[in-house]
């Protein structure tokens, strides 16, 4: 730490700007609070030791790491600072610096750094549209930057190349078209006349030579119904686009793409090669960690566009995308996501192309139905304006995934799989008041659904009898549902609540000859700080119904335990829960529950009737596991044990494991 304070002294521009981002650090761990501090201070106060290390994931830069002050079983990495470098297009360095320097007026280095990316992601023949449809209208831009106006054309089936403008709209873009004379077919507009927003897009399309663009306000006739943000009219625009120019950063219309940027903090070194052959200057600027850390680039989440759930749809079935975000300018393809400043992965923000071209082995090899659940989580951080919003602004990409499952479509959840598809669990969810999804469908509820097992193998232990949906409207297949219910068969389990189950106000539960500790239950819309929740459960009568077992790698002395968060989803007035199960002798095996609640009033024709009179009805596999280790007690070891048992449980639990 001192060489690096007497160097950034000695006038060392590098040195300063990481003693500066070490400051920072400090600075954020003295502002905590005492409680705060006492906890968490040990793991994140640095040493007085420092590394650097490559900057990951292909962006070119490094990262500055140190080691925290815990106890050595405790210590841990800490990365104090990102730095990414960055060359100008004239530097001798260019060649194998291939990130510019981000300037905070866009407009003109923007635009060339586009046209390159555009013309690199030529060479990736999957990132076309398969389709050369267009639709039926178009805004001709001409093909000179100076032209003053534009006109709205139609092509017809002959197609063409297009660009797509994707924004959230304020409702300030009405614009009024002129034709000639009475019966001119031909519309325009000045340019001056539209809004900022409209103008730099148009700006972008002339730029790469391209001389249509789609814009929702000035290519639908009236208000076509045809035409609804859910038809499969728009879903095709942005399926078919040529590229779609995002306004990802803008705030309002009249913010535009080409706005300034916030400046970065950086320093200029000198760089000579070993041999004396190459001398040039190289930007040094700082990072976002939180970005660099978390890997967050590519879901954008703070970017004004990613809160409109509409504009959520429009990125997904896009397969090149130009993201005017608010810090920089971004590429997404089906080839990779690079940044101004030198980021470049190999993946993506979620699609519907049949097949992932790039990326990790995990993300290409993930199926259809392992990608749908992926993009139903980022689809849970958005909030719909209205309860209608929550299955239509995702029923053009269910369209797609139909057409990659071969399925049929029930309410948000696929048929074929319709079992695994009831297992969703719930992440910070509230009801979605006015809904009219079902409550086994994820679409009941507003917050993060985690669906899909994974990798782990499952045992179905349900049968699904039949499912009857019935639209609000028939023409829309993949929207609204008035109604839906599924008729099922599965072992059914009576439990209880756990009085005084738990510190913190967790909610424990427990089958009749359970263990006294009961089983953590995460509900989907109660949550700890529901005061009424212990107690409208305490007066339900409450079962279990069992659809899955999933079964994780054999357990060995020399394999650590693991558990897993098994979820209960319920029918009537409670919602869903999770169970923390312990690995056995045979395997960790784990039952996956539907929790039913107030089952004594639960209305004819739901999915237990006829199932409660035989409750003792338990398949062959629970009794043979039941003579090994008793399934039910649900004991909880290792991580999972409850806070409040003996250290001497907590001994034997480690050592069980």
């Amino acid at each position: 730490m001192e060489h690096l304070q007497g160097a950034a002294e000695a006038g060392c521009g590098l040195c300063d700007l990481i003693r500066n981002q070490l400051h920072l650090l400090l600075s954020e761990i003295e502002g905590l609070d005492k409680e705060t501090r006492r906890t968490y201070e040990p793991s994140y106060r640095p040493t007085v030791d420092l590394w650097l290390a490559r900057r990951p994931y292909g962006g070119q830069g490094f990262w500055v790491l140190s080691e925290s002050i815990g106890s050595r079983d405790e210590r841990e990495i800490i990365p104090i600072a990102a730095f990414s470098f960055a060359v100008a297009e004239d530097n001798p360095l260019a060649d194998s610096i291939y990130a510019r320097p981000v300037q905070q007026s866009p407009e003109a280095y923007a635009l060339q750094q586009l046209r390159e990316w555009d013309t690199q992601c030529k060479r990736h023949r999957e990132c076309y549209p398969v389709s050369r449809a267009v639709p039926r209208y178009l805004v001709d831009v001409g093909c000179s930057k100076s032209e003053e106006s534009v006109k709205l054309v139609q092509l017809g089936a002959g197609g063409a190349e297009y660009i797509a403008l994707s924004y959230a709209s304020d409702g300030s873009t009405e614009v009024q078209w002129r034709s000639h004379n009475a019966d001119a077919e031909e519309k325009t507009i000045l340019t001056t006349d539209l809004p900022k927003i409209f103008r730099d897009a148009i700006l972008v399309t002339r730029t790469l030579g391209v001389q249509y663009i789609w814009i929702d306000s000035l290519c639908i006739p009236g208000n076509a119904p045809e035409w609804e943000r859910d038809s499969e009219e728009i879903g095709s625009v942005y399926e078919n686009a040529y590229l779609t120019v995002s306004a990802t950063g803008a705030e309002k219309v009249a913010d535009g793409l080409l706005f300034s940027r916030p400046s970065r903090t950086s320093v200029q070194i000198l760089y000579r090669s070993s041999d004396g052959s190459v001398n040039g200057i190289v930007s040094v600027s700082t990072l976002p960690l939180s970005k660099e850390v978390l890997r967050n680039y590519i879901e954008m989440q703070k970017e004004p566009i990613s809160k409109d759930i509409w504009a959520f749809q429009e990125r997904v079935l896009s397969r090149r995308i130009v993201h005017f975000a608010s810090d920089q300018m971004y590429f997404e393809c089906l080839g990779h996501f690079r940044s101004e400043d030198g980021l470049l992965e190999g993946a993506r923000f979620h699609s519907t192309v049949e097949k992932l071209h790039s990326g990790p082995d995990y993300y290409r090899e993930q199926t259809a139905l392992d990608r749908w659940h992926s993009l139903l989580r980022a689809y849970g951080k958005l909030d719909p304006t209205t309860p209608s919003e929550k299955l239509r602004a995702l029923s053009n990409i269910a369209r797609a995934f139909q057409r990659l499952l071969g399925d049929e479509y029930v309410a948000g959840l696929w048929k074929n799989s319709l079992i695994e598809s009831l297992c969703w669990r719930s992440m910070k969810c509230k009801p979605l008041c006015g809904s009219t999804a079902p409550s086994w469908s994820w679409a009941g509820v507003n917050g993060i659904a985690f669906a899909g097992f994974g990798f782990r193998s499952v045992c179905p232990e349900a049968t699904i009898s039949s499912t009857q949906v019935t639209l609000e409207n028939d023409a829309k297949p993949f929207g609204n549902v008035a109604s839906a219910s599924i008729v099922i068969a599965a072992p059914v389990v009576p439990l209880k609540l756990v009085e005084n189950g738990g510190e913190g106000r967790h909610i424990f539960l427990r089958t009749e000859d359970g263990h006294e500790d009961g089983f953590y239950a995460g509900f989907d819309v109660i949550g700890r700080q529901d005061e009424v929740s212990a107690e409208g459960i305490r007066n339900s009568k409450l079962f279990a119904l069992v659809l899955v077992l999933l079964c994780w790698a054999r357990v060995t002395s020399h394999t650590t335990a693991t558990y897993s968060y098994i979820h209960i989803p319920e029918i009537a007035d409670y919602k869903y829960i999770h169970i923390t199960m312990p690995p056995t002798k045979l395997s960790t095996v784990s039952p996956a529950f539907m929790l039913l609640g107030g089952v004594s009033s639960l209305p004819s024709g739901t999915l237990v009737r006829g199932l409660l009179n035989k409750p003792k009805a338990t398949p062959q596999r629970f009794r043979d596991v039941e003579a090994e280790w008793d399934f039910f007690q649900l004991r909880t070891y290792g991580v999972g044990i409850p806070q409040r048992a003996s250290k001497m449980k907590r001994r034997e639990a480690s050592d069980r494991a």
